[in-house]
Order: C-alpha cells, then sequence, then structure tokens
C-alpha cells in the first residue's frame, strides 16, 4: 500500500513540475469580445468566415453634409436615404475596388443606375443650392469618346415661359474627363446658361483615378481635381469670369430629375458622394491613418507564477504591411491598477522568456498599412499558450517533539523545483491557526523547511499544528495544509 502511495506521490509530483497547460483563443471562431480597446482598427468580414481584426477603413461615413453616398460595397444604396436608386443591371466586383469591399461593374448597356432625388436632397426640384462637392473613383476599360459617367438631367422655364432642358453631364471626351452645365445655373438677365469645364490630364484605362468637383456659391468658381491635382477652372458667372456676380444653382421642377450613373460607360466606379460644402482634403486612400492597435482584457492564468509561454498570431501580411506584437504579465490584479509593467515584444511562435512570471496577461497588437495605404494586415486569430502554476502538494509526515515551553516541528520536503518556503500554521482549537504566544511570531510563520522549533508556548496547553507549502506565486498563496497533529508543550 504504501508503494502505491509513493509510485501516485513520484507521478503527480512530475506532473505537477510541467504545470498545466492552458489555452487562450482570441479572434477567429471565438470573436473578439475580448478585446478591450481599439484605436484605428475594427473588426471586418473576413476570408475564413469569422471577422478579421483590419485597420479602420478611412472612406466616408455619413455627416451632416453629405447629400449623397454610394460604397459600392454590397449593393447599389445611397447610405443618405436622400436618393431612391435603381440598380438596373449593374454588379459589385470584389476584386477591383479602389476602397472598401466592393465596386460597381458598368457595361455600357445603356441603362446604368439612376438616383431619383427626394425632397430633402441638394438636387430635389426647386431647390436653391449653395456650395457643394461631387466625387468619385473611376476605373474605365477604354476611356472611349462620349463615355456618359454621370448626367443629371430636369427641366425648367426660360424667360419667354418656354420650358428648357436642364443638364449636368461628366462625359470622357479625347481622353479626358469633361463637364457641362446647361441651364443648371440660373442667370436672372437671359434666364439660360452654359459652363463647361475640363482636365488637362488624360484618363488612363484600367487604372483607378480619383476626381472631384467643386463649386463655390460665392464666387461661381468650379473647379475640377484629378487625384486632388487642380486639372481645370472656370466661372458659373454671367461674364465666365471672376465678376463677383456668381450665379446660383436652380432645379428645375417641370419634371422630377433625375441621375443617371454610367449609363454609356464601361469599367468600375466606386465610391461616390456629393457634399453640401467645399471639401478640400479627399480621401485618397483606403487606409489613410496609417496605423492602429487593439489590446485585450486581462486574461487571469489563475495563481501567482504562472507563466506565459508562447504566443500564436495567425495574420495574412501584404507586402509593406508590418504587425508588432506586444504582451505584459503583471504580479497581481493590485498591479494592473497602480504600476503596469513595460510592455515587452515577442516573435509570434516562438518561446517568451523575458517578464513572464505572474498572475495576469494581456496582448496588445500594433497594425500599420503599407506605404500607399491601400492594404491592411488581416489578423485572423491570437492563441496564447500558458502554464499554470499549480499549488504545491501537501508537506508528508509531519511529526512533533514537545519542549520546555517549546515543539519542535518535522516533516518532509517537497520536491518540487519552486518551492521557495514552509508556512507553519498553530492555534489551540483544531483548524484555527490564529495564535500569536511564540516568540518566533504570530501564525503562520514562515521558515525555509525541514524543522523548525517554536519557543514561547504555555506548558501543559494543547496545541494543533499544519504545515503548507509555498511558491513563486509567494507566501500569500499557499498549498495544501499537511495533515493536523496537536501536542503539550512540557509533556513528554
Amino acid at each position: 500500500m504504501k508503494k502505491i502511495i509513493l509510485i501516485f506521490y513520484i507521478c503527480t509530483t512530475a506532473m505537477r513540475l510541467q504545470g498545466m497547460q492552458q489555452i487562450v483563443n482570441i479572434g477567429g471562431q471565438s470573436g473578439w469580445k475580448d478585446v478591450s480597446a481599439m484605436e484605428g482598427v475594427t473588426p471586418h468580414p473576413g476570408k475564413k468566415a469569422y471577422p478579421d481584426m483590419v485597420l479602420q477603413g478611412s472612406r466616408y461615413r455619413v455627416d451632416k453634409d453629405t447629400d449623397l453616398l454610394i460604397h459600392f460595397d454590397s449593393g447599389i444604396n445611397d447610405a443618405t436615404d436622400r436618393y431612391g436608386t435603381d440598380p438596373g443591371t449593374i454588379r459589385i466586383s470584389r476584386r477591383f475596388t479602389a476602397m472598401g469591399r466592393g465596386s460597381g461593374i458598368f457595361t455600357n448597356d445603356g441603362q446604368g443606375i439612376q438616383l431619383i432625388p427626394k425632397k430633402d436632397s441638394y438636387f430635389a426640384p426647386g431647390n436653391t443650392g449653395d456650395s457643394f462637392s461631387m466625387e468619385f473613383w473611376l476605373n474605365p476599360a477604354y476611356a472611349a469618346d462620349n463615355e456618359e459617367i454621370i448626367s443629371f438631367r430636369s427641366s425648367r422655364k426660360n424667360r419667354k415661359d418656354q420650358i428648357v432642358p436642364q443638364e449636368v453631364t461628366c462625359y470622357i471626351e479625347g481622353r479626358k474627363l469633361k463637364w457641362s452645365f446647361k441651364n443648371f445655373f440660373f442667370d436672372p438677365v437671359k434666364f439660360t446658361s452654359s459652363v463647361t469645364l475640363e482636365g488637362q490630364d488624360s484618363i488612363i484605362p484600367d487604372e483607378w483615378h480619383h476626381h472631384m468637383l467643386v463649386f463655390h456659391s460665392s464666387n461661381g468658381l468650379l473647379e475640377y481635381y484629378m487625384d486632388n491635382k487642380l486639372e481645370g477652372i472656370t466661372y458659373a458667372t454671367a461674364s465666365g469670369t471672376d465678376d463677383n456676380a456668381p450665379l446660383v444653382p436652380v432645379i428645375g421642377t417641370i419634371i422630377q430629375g433625375r441621375f443617371h450613373l454610367g449609363k454609356n460607360f464601361t469599367g468600375f466606379m466606386d465610391e461616390l458622394r456629393i457634399e453640401k460644402k467645399i471639401v478640400k482634403n479627399p480621401v485618397l486612400s483606403e487606409f489613410q491613418n496609417d496605423s492602429g492597435s487593439f489590446t485585450t482584457t486581462l486574461f487571469d492564468m489563475g495563481r501567482g507564477g504562472s507563466e506565459l509561454e508562447k504566443i500564436h498570431v495567425d495574420a495574412d501580411i501584404p507586402d509593406n504591411t508590418a504587425v508588432r506584437s506586444y504582451y505584459r504579465v503583471y504580479t497581481n490584479f493590485k498591479q494592473t491598477l497602480e504600476s503596469p509593467p513595460p510592455w515587452m515584444p515577442f516573435i509570434p511562435g516562438t518561446f517568451i522568456t523575458k517578464m513572464n512570471t505572474g498572475r495576469f496577461f494581456e496582448i496588445r497588437l500594433k497594425m500599420y498599412a503599407n506605404g500607399t495605404g491601400t492594404l491592411s494586415p488581416e489578423i485572423h486569430s491570437i492563441q496564447a499558450v500558458y502554464d499554470k502554476n499549480l499549488p504545491p502538494l501537501a508537506p508528508l509526515s509531519l511529526k512533533a517533539v514537545p519542549g520546555n515551553g517549546s515543539v519542535t516541528l518535522y516533516w518532509k520536503n517537497i520536491g518540487e523545483a519552486d518551492i521557495q518556503g514552509y508556512l507553519i500554521y498553530y492555534g489551540t482549537k483544531s483548524g484555527v491557526y490564529f495564535n500569536d504566544d511564540a516568540q518566533e511570531g504570530a501564525s503562520p510563520i514562515p521558515v525555509s523547511g525541514g524543522s523548525y522549533t517554536l519557543h514561547g508556548l504555555t506548558n501543559g496547553t494543547l496545541y494543533y499544528f499544519a504545515v503548507a507549502a509555498f511558491d513563486k506565486a509567494g507566501a500569500s498563496f499557499p498549498g495544501a495544509f499537511s495533515k493536523e497533529i496537536s501536542i503539550r508543550p512540557g509533556i513528554n
């Protein structure tokens, strides 16, 4: 029987020397619920059926001045709900995009996309407009003459009460983008107007470029930009110059005006936006904020002295992007509030050996876009592996020898490598160890091990004793108690 117990003790001790390996999963199937802080990053539908952590895109969001916003990510929808949409036969491309996760595919079908302005939109019938900006990304397949990119058509009356067409058209001619405004700006003298504007640089097929039109109502200035480079200017004034007599956009009321997008255009369009203000700094890259980070919550390893062993990071890291990985381990909860340790860098998948022992840990990943701001790392999941520090076993063979006002205790030391010492508990009631009459101090008394004598005890009083070991977790976290023994000092 003793042999069986000894074998069990040896096997249990060997197993405990290796600790109890635990695994924490973040992301992937487990989701990102254990992320406590995010800056410039966001979960996004990933390639492996679960959300990935990516840099937060810089693309536009609806604000108080946004009149129209179509992302082309999952359909043809105006995010402002100021325009009704008829997508026709237009499909979404996931492969060729300027920003986001999709773009509109146009095939010169004579239909394109129709947008119907609602009453609170800039292009609503009867609206008298102020400054505005219109911008979009374009990737033409051919850049052929007379390909119509955007048009708005309505009608109103001239000074003779005759109905005249009202048109705003953006089209390609001679490999250049041109803008035409017919009766869009109201001339109080002529009642009709015609303004044209064209770019200088050629439109190149199979390349994405950003295009933006800006109207300044204060002086009638019209500007056209490609990739934020000024391509052309003109004035919507009676003289066509800066004469301090700007014409005002007035939307016709005879018929319901409509936009047509890509009616006879072949290629891709992305991120169409109209703002009721002058846009000065358009977003030209998906990840214009070129870095971001996220931090996990605190993970409890269960007991002080546990060791963070290894952290795996499953990620796609495109060329010229980067991910930097950090961890920190806290000794106790108080340290998390008062004096956090420094963040320690680590290489995913390798063993961690520095400042990795304690009770709690957290992980931080910093992500960097490529130089052009077009690509982001994609973090699929994180897996942390740690060895939980198990409490020490109970000391065996506790014995006591009485003396005059003293008791000497003997026990077998525990064969665990991380044992730091032992605690002697004593008291005058079984299982209640709160006495303080020993000269060596109040219960429990920390000692190095093997044997120890307590002095100053009262002869004839029955004392109860137990011993527990403590490891690198510290004396505040002792292991299991030995078997309790009792004895009276001064009586042999």
